[in-house]
C-alpha cells in the first residue's frame, strides 16, 4: 500500500507479487485524495507477477481500477518459447488512424493486434532477432465481438479469425524469450492504443489447430489444460476498453445501474433452475438479450457450458430468440416439443442436444450451422450454410432463402414409424440431399413395398447399394424372381405388366412407381441427389387392349420429399379420383376417394409412396408444390369423412378388410369417378370384402341416401377356412329411423348389426361369395322373417326379386330415364327375371310391394 499526502505526485507505482496457488486473485488499486492541495495523480500502475500459475492449472486474474493504463510485467513461465497460441475476443471501433495496435504485445517475443486503418488482424513473432508476420483476410466487424488467435507451430505462424484459418507464413525456429512488459490494449513504447474492448485474453505454450481453437474460443477457459499459462477475463463490472477522450487503453469500472456493458457472451450456469428466463441461471444475473434494450447491448453469443456438479441443465420449452448460440460439449440441453429456438446469426454445436422441438434460422445476413446436429423440425427463413453434416428427423421447411448444403451431408431421417420430409414454400436447397425410407419386414406377408423416388435422375443403383438387386430383365415368373419391378400399363398381358428393371442403370423416373421385395429383415432405402420440387407431370395411359385387369391402371408415386394432399390434386378429365396403396403389413389394399378411405386410406400420401390410379382415357397428370402439405409422414393414414358412411369390417385368422357404403346425395347410379373406388383383390392369406357394380368389384360404393329399404349384396373371399366376424361402424349423422342388418342367406339369419355385437360365423374357402346381404331398413317397416323381406339382387344378367307380398309393381329404367321394362305381380313369392336381352349400361330397378319399396342401381356389362 502506498500512501501520500500534500503535493506529492506519484507517476508510477510498482507492485511486486508472487502467486503460486491456484485460484482467482484480485489486484485492486485506488487513487485517494487526502484533502491536501493537489491530491494524488497516478499515471501508471506496474504489476510484477512472479511464479504465476506455477501449478500449470488454468486460472484468471481480475483487474479493478480506474487509471489511465495498466502494464503487467511477467516473469518465469510467461517467458515461454517454442510453440504457442495467443487469443483474444475483440470488439473494435470503426477503423481509424494508422499503424498497428495490439490486443496483446510483448516486445521481442510476440504481437497480436490489428491494422488501425482497416481492422485487419495481425500476428507476429520474434525469432532470431527477426520479426515474422502474417495478416488475416477479414476486416474485423466493428462494434461486434470477433475472436482472433495467433499460432506458432515451430515451422510457421498462423492467424485464425472467428475459428477459420485466414493466413500462414513460414517461421522456422523458436520464439525469443523476453523479460519485457506484457501490454494489453496498448503499446506505450510506440504510443499506439487499441480502440475498443477486449475480453478472454489467453496464452498457451502449445500450437492448437484451427478446429481446436474454433471450439476452445467458447470454452471460457473452463477446460483444464497444462498448456494454459495466462488468462485475463474482464468481468461485466470491469471491461478493458478505450477512452475516446484520452486515447489510452484503460480499465473502466462501469456503474451497473446506469451503463452496464456485457462481455462477448451471455453464459448459462444453471445455478437455480432449468428456466432460460430466470436471471439467476446466467452469469452476471442477466438473461441474454438478442436485440439490446435501453442501456443493455445485444448479446452476440449465448454459451451453454458443460453441466457441472450441482448445476441445472437448460430446458427450452417455449419460444427463445438469440443471435449466435453455442452448445459446448456435455451441455445436456433439452429442446422440448413445446420449445422453439429462433437463431438470428449462427449455431455452434460442439455437443449435441436432445431435440424434439423446432429450430428456425431467421437472420438478415448469411447464417451458418457448425457442428453435427439431429434437428427435429428445422425452418429456414434466410440464407443458411451448413458447415458440417446434419440430420432432420421431422420436417425441414424452406420458407425463404437458400439452404446451402455446402458439400456436406444433409440426411432426412426415416424411422420405423415415420419418415422425415422437406416442405417447400419459397425457399430452396442448393446441393444434394439424402432421403431415407424405412421398409419393415413382416414374416407372415409377401414383403412387397410400393415406392417411388424423391430425386431426379435416380437409377436402380441407388437401391442396389441398400438391397442387392437380382432378376434384371426378368418377369415375375422368371428365375431369379426380380426384387425390383416396374409396371407397364400398355402391356396387355397381365403377367408381363410387372417386369424387372433392365439393369443397374435403369432410370427410375420422377412420379414412376416401383415395387421392392424386402426379404428376411427390415431395410433402410435411401436416395441421394437433388430433391424433386415444382411442377412434375406424367402420362397416364389407357391402352384399350380389352383386358380390364390392365386397361387404365397406372402405377405412379408421390415424387416429392413431403406428403401430398390428394384432395388438392387437379384430377384430369376421365381419370378416376381414387387411388390405391398396398398395405404390406396386412396384405390388403387401402383405397381413398372423395373424402373417405378404406383400411386406413386417406387424402394424405407419404413421401416415396407408390400407388395405383385408373383412367378411362389416356391423359396427363400434373402435380405442383401446391399439393404438398405437412403432417405425419407415415405410409398409412386415418381416413377423413364428411358424408354418411357404413363401414363394414371383416376380421378373422389374423387378417382384416373393409368395404364402405357412402350415402351421398349427388352420387349417380353408375360408377362415379369422383366418389367410387374399385376393389383390388389381394392374394395369399388375405380376406377380401366388397360390393359390386355390374362385374366390377367396389371397395367404396357411393349411392344416394335411401328413400326406402335398401338391400345391398356383400361379397366375401377368404384365404383360409375358419371363424370370422362382421362389425359395423357408422360415420356421420345417419337417420335415427334407419336400422342396419346383416342377412346370412346360408344360415337364414337376420342380425341387427347396428344394435348388437359383431356377427360371428364360420366361412369356408368354397362358400359362395354372395352369402351375405347388407339391409338398410326404415324402422317404420318391420322385418318378421324372410317372407316379409323385400330384396332386389342382381348377378350375371339375372335379377332376383324376393319377399314379394300382395300386389307388386316393378320398373326398369335406363340412364336416360326411359322405362325399358315394367311388370305387375301378385302373391307372396320369389321371382327371377332374365336380363340377357338388355344392352350394356346402367339401369335403375324400382320395385314396389306391400312389404316395402326398393330403388336399386345395376350395371350390365
Amino acid at each position: 500500500v502506498v500512501t501520500s499526502a500534500g503535493n506529492l505526485a506519484v507517476n508510477t507505482i510498482t507492485v511486486n507479487t508472487s502467486i503460486a496457488d491456484v485460484g482467482t486473485h484480485f489486484i485492486a488499486y485506488q487513487a485517494e485524495d487526502n484533502g491536501t492541495p493537489s491530491g494524488v495523480a497516478y499515471d501508471t500502475l506496474v504489476i510484477n507477477v512472479f511464479n504465476c500459475l506455477s501449478s500449470g492449472d488454468p486460472a484468471s486474474l481480475y483487474f479493478d481500477g480506474d487509471d489511465d493504463h495498466v502494464v503487467i510485467e511477467h516473469h518465469s513461465e510467461f517467458q515461454s518459447g517454442g510453440e504457442g497460441t495467443y487469443s483474444a475476443w475483440v470488439y473494435p471501433e470503426a477503423p481509424s488512424g494508422s499503424g498497428e495496435c495490439p490486443f496483446m504485445y510483448k516486445d521481442e517475443q510476440f504481437f497480436l493486434g490489428l491494422n488501425s486503418s482497416n481492422n485487419v488482424p495481425v500476428f507476429k513473432v520474434y525469432i532470431d532477432e527477426t520479426w515474422y508476420s502474417v495478416n488475416g483476410t477479414t476486416n474485423l466487424t466493428s462494434s461486434e465481438w470477433n475472436h482472433v488467435a495467433g499460432v506458432l507451430t515451430g515451422s510457421e505462424i498462423q492467424i485464425i479469425v472467428n475459428g477459420a484459418l485466414e493466413g500462414t507464413a513460414s517461421a522456422n525456429g523458436v520464439a525469443n524469450t523476453s523479460t519485457s512488459e506484457l501490454y494489453i490494449g496498448a503499446n506505450l513504447n510506440s504510443g499506439k492504443y487499441f480502440k475498443g474492448r477486449l475480453d478472454e485474453l489467453r496464452m498457451w505454450v502449445h500450437a492448437y489447430t484451427p478446429d481446436e481453437i474454433n471450439e476452445n474460443r467458447f470454452e471460457l477457459g473452463a477446460a483444464s489444460s497444462s498448456y494454459l499459462k495466462a488468462h485475463y477475463k474482464c468481468t461485466n463490472e470491469v471491461v478493458l476498453t478505450n477512452s475516446m477522450a484520452t486515447n489510452h487503453g484503460t480499465l473502466i469500472n462501469f456503474d451497473l445501474s446506469d451503463c452496464w456493458k456485457p462481455n462477448y457472451a451471455g453464459v448459462w450456469n444453471g445455478s437455480e433452475s432449468s428456466d432460460f428466463n430466470n436471471k439467476n441461471n446466467w452469469e452476471e444475473g442477466l438473461i441474454p438479450d438478442p436485440v439490446g434494450s435501453g442501456s443493455l447491448e445485444a448479446n452476440q453469443f449465448v454459451i451453454v457450458k458443460p453441466v457441472t456438479s450441482g448445476a441445472n441443465s437448460l430446458v427450452i420449452d417455449e419460444i427463445i430468440e438469440v443471435n449466435s448460440i453455442v452448445f459446448n460439449d456435455l451441455n445436456n440441453t433439452s429442446l422440448t416439443s413445446d420449445g422453439h429456438l429462433k437463431v438470428l446469426e449462427n449455431l455452434y454445436s460442439f455437443g449435441s442436444i436432445t431435440n424434439s422441438g423446432s429450430v428456425t434460422f431467421k437472420g438478415t445476413i448469411d447464417q451458418h450451422i457448425y457442428g453435427e446436429n439431429n434437428f427435429n423440425n428445422l425452418n429456414i427463413d434466410a440464407n443458411v450454410f451448413l458447415q458440417q453434416n446434419q440430420n432432420i428427423l421431422g420436417v425441414l421447411t424452406l420458407n425463404t432463402g437458400i439452404l446451402d448444403v455446402n458439400d456436406n451431408e444433409l440426411t432426412i431421417v426415416s424411422t420405423e414409424y415415420q419418415a422425415g420430409s422437406v416442405f417447400h414454400n419459397s425457399g430452396n436447397i442448393n446441393g444434394n440431399v439424402t432421403m431415407q425410407r424405412y421398409l419393415n419386414h413382416n414374416a407372415s406377408s409377401f414383403g412387397w413395398h410400393y415406392m417411388t423416388s424423391p430425386i431426379s435422375n435416380a437409377t436402380a443403383l441407388q437401391i442396389d447399394d441398400d438391397l442387392s438387386l437380382i432378376g434384371f430383365g426378368n418377369g415375375p415368373r422368371g428365375y431369379p424372381w426380380p426384387n425390383l419391378m416396374l409396371y407397364d400399363e400398355t402391356n396387355s398381358n397381365a403377367d408381363e405388366s410387372w417386369w424387372g428393371a433392365d439393369n443397374i442403370d435403369t432410370e427410375l423416373q420422377s412420379m414412376e412407381g416401383f415395387v421392392i421385395y424386402v426379404p428376411k429383415i427390415e431395410r433402410m432405402i435411401d436416395f441421394t441427389g437433388a430433391l424433386n420440387t415444382g411442377s412434375i407431370s406424367k402420362l397416364i395411359t389407357n391402352s384399350g387392349s380389352g383386358n380390364p385387369a390392365i386397361d387404365g391402371w397406372n402405377f405412379i408415386g408421390n415424387p416429392y420429399p413431403s406428403i401430398i394432399d390428394w384432395d388438392l390434386v387437379e384430377i384430369p378429365y376421365l381419370m378416376a379420383n381414387a387411388f390405391y396403396i398396398y398395405d404390406y403389413n396386412n396384405e390388403r389394399y387401402m383405397s381413398y376417394v372423395g373424402g373417405i378411405g378404406t383400411n386406413g386410406g386417406s387424402n394424405k400420401i407419404a413421401t416415396m409412396q407408390g400407388f395405383l390410379v385408373n383412367t378411362s382415357s389416356t391423359t396427363t397428370l400434373e402435380l405442383t408444390n401446391d399439393v404438398r402439405t405437412l403432417g405425419d409422414n407415415a405410409s398409412i393414414f386415418k381416413s377423413v369423412n364428411q358424408d354418411i358412411l357404413l363401414r363394414i369390417k371383416i376380421e378373422g385368422n389374423n387378417v382384416s378388410d373393409e368395404t364402405v357404403i357412402r350415402f351421398k346425395d349427388d352420387a349417380t347410379a353408375n360408377f362415379d369417378l369422383e366418389y367410387d373406388a374399385y376393389k383390388l383383390i389381394a392374394g395369399g392369406k388375405s380376406s377380401n370384402l366388397y360390393t359390386e357394380l355390374g362385374d366390377d368389384k367396389i371397395s367404396i360404393n357411393s349411392i344416394p341416401a335411401p328413400l326406402a329399404d335398401e338391400i345391398i349384396p356383400l361379397f366375401l373371399e377368404v384365404g383360409f377356412t375358419g371363424d370370422y366376424s362382421f362389425s359395423l361402424s357408422i360415420e356421420g349423422d345417419l337417420d335415427t329411423n334407419i336400422q342396419v342388418f346383416i342377412k346370412d342367406l346360408q344360415e337364414d339369419i337376420l342380425y341387427d348389426i347396428n344394435s348388437h355385437d359383431p356377427y360371428s360365423f364360420s366361412f369356408k374357402k368354397t362358400d359362395t361369395r354372395d352369402r351375405f346381404n347388407l339391409i338398410v331398413k326404415k324402422s317404420s317397416n318391420t322385418l318378421k322373417g324372410e317372407n316379409s323381406e323385400l330384396s332386389v339382387i342382381y348377378s350375371n344378367r339375372m335379377l332376383s326379386l324376393t319377399g314379394l307380398k300382395g300386389s307388386s309393381f316393378m320398373q326398369i329404367i335406363n340412364i336416360t330415364g326411359q322405362v325399358v321394362e315394367s311388370m305387375n305381380m301378385s302373391g307372396n313369392y320369389q321371382k327371377n327375371i332374365s336380363l340377357e336381352d338388355f344392352t350394356m349400361g346402367t339401369y335403375i330397378v324400382h320395385l314396389v310391394s306391400n312389404s316395402g319399396t326398393i330403388v336399386r342401381k345395376i350395371v350390365i356389362n
